[in-house]
C-alpha cells in the first residue's frame, strides 16, 4: 500500500541531486501512476492479508497510510527537497504532541 517504487526513485534523486530534473519527474510520475492503478486492481476485500488484518484496521490503515505517502510525494514536487523533510518532521512533532495529549503522558 505504500508506493516503495516512488520511494526508491526519490531517495536516488536525493543521492544523484537531480530533484528538479524533468526525467526525474516524469519517472517519479510513472512510479505514482503505476502504483495507483495497481493499488487500485488489488485491494479487495476478499484479499486474504485484509481479512486477517479485519475490515475495520484495513479501512482506517490504508488510506490514511495513503494520504500520509502521497502528501510527503507532494510537498517534494511542489515544495522541493525541505518542503518534503518538513511534512515529515513537523508532522512527526504534530501527531506526537496529539498523542501525548490524547493519552496524558
Amino acid at each position: 500500500f505504500v508506493p516503495t517504487l516512488s520511494f526508491l526513485i526519490i531517495l536516488i534523486g536525493l543521492i544523484l541531486g537531480i530533484l528538479n530534473s524533468n526525467y526525474f519527474y516524469g519517472i517519479l510520475g510513472w512510479t505514482i501512476s503505476f502504483h495507483l492503478i495497481t493499488n487500485w486492481q488489488e485491494t479487495s476485500f476478499r484479499q486474504p492479508d485484509l481479512q486477517k488484518a479485519g475490515y475495520v484496521t484495513s479501512v482506517l490503515v490504508l488510506p490514511i497510510a495513503n494520504l500520509l505517502t502521497y502528501g510527503a510525494i507532494f510537498s517534494l514536487v511542489f515544495g522541493a527537497k525541505q518542503s518534503f523533510f518538513t511534512f515529515w518532521l513537523e508532522g512527526g512533532k504534530t501527531s506526537w504532541l496529539a498523542f501525548q495529549q490524547i493519552f496524558r503522558l
